[in-house]
């Protein structure tokens, strides 16, 4: 049992706790994220698409969405997807090809900088990575 504050819709709060739900069962009990982790979201400037970039962010997941715009696109960057797709119109084999070579993009830079990672110095992030790979140095937050 929930109290919700007047004036809010009681099937606009269902609607969002049920999107919360079942991006709690996909990111915790479909595959449990972890870190690290490629995840594609479909749709994702979509109110679940939404939610779950920004969950599957939260785990330290390397998050790729895919949006039918570029607003959509400037959107999901700034929920914090690390890489998007835009499509129009949906084309499966173009989804897949473009999916399988941004995942082997990351997987390519990821694996370039593991010989870099010792006890003083971790690759946390692909915004971290690039700018390593561009030279840039990269101050350590307080």
């Amino acid at each position: 049992m929930l109290h919700l504050p007047s004036g809010l819709d009681d099937k606009l709060v269902a609607s969002l706790l049920m999107k919360g739900m079942t991006a709690h069962y996909l990111l915790h009990r479909t595959y449990r994220v972890k870190a690290g982790d490629v995840v594609l979201v479909h749709a994702a400037a979509g109110g679940m698409g939404l939610i779950l970039c920004q969950w599957a962010k939260a785990l330290g997941a390397v998050v790729i969405g895919t949006v039918s715009t570029e607003n959509k696109a400037e959107l999901i960057k700034d929920i914090g997807c690390d890489y998007f797709v835009v499509k129009p119109s949906f084309d499966p084999f173009d989804f897949l090809n473009d999916t399988s070579n941004l995942t082997n993009i990351i997987k390519s830079q990821l694996e370039m900088c593991l010989p870099l990672q010792d006890d003083s110095f971790k690759v946390i992030s692909p915004y971290t990575l690039s700018k390593v790979l561009d030279g840039e140095k990269i101050q350590q937050k307080e």
